[in-house]
């Protein structure tokens, strides 16, 4: 049986990344840390051991659409509507990044609720280096991300507002 990774090792290596890891608690996980990447801001990601694979370390995080933008997106033509759920799959496509996007159809018709990334790291490949890149490679796909939604979607209304991309925090299963 596989044994679980350090995670005394990998918060010190999140602090040494002055990221300042918090515990966090998650059934399907041996330990879970959510960090405030890039530091000094409040935004969220979650460093995790799951307990399938064991052997890995996953960095994953997630973000929801804001009402704003679902309200634009419902009055895109179906046309329109394809062209920017490919162009956000296309704009999540990054190398050692899974992404999932939430809500939407096979049709490309349905508003997406939600996006979720997260990048797998194994022990053997485990290093400060490589989870300072794969914090790096996360949150710039998820920035590639509400760039394609504020592209297609934002701004939203003609109150001068920016319709900024609404980064929260989306519960990584």
């Amino acid at each position: 049986m596989s044994k679980s990774i350090d995670p005394n090792l990998i918060e010190g290596w999140l602090k040494d990344l002055q990221c300042k890891p918090v515990r966090g608690i998650d059934p399907s996980a041996n330990w879970r840390f959510e960090v405030d990447y890039p530091p000094t801001t409040q935004h969220k990601i979650s460093v995790i051991n799951p307990k399938v694979p064991s052997r890995a370390v996953v960095v994953a995080c997630g973000t929801n659409l804001s009402p704003m933008h679902v309200a634009a997106f419902e009055g895109l033509d179906n046309d329109e509507k394809r062209e920017f759920i490919f162009a956000l799959q296309e704009a999540l496509n990054r190398d050692r990044i899974e992404f999932q996007v939430h809500g939407s159809d096979l049709m490309g018709t349905k508003c997406p609720t939600g996006i979720q990334l997260m990048s797998v790291i194994f022990d053997d490949g485990l290093s400060l280096d490589a989870l300072g890149q794969r914090l790096l490679q996360v949150m710039k796909t998820e920035i590639a991300g509400g760039i394609c939604i504020n592209r297609f979607l934002g701004p939203v209304n003609d109150s001068g507002g920016s319709g900024e991309f609404a980064f929260r925090r989306l519960g990584i299963q």
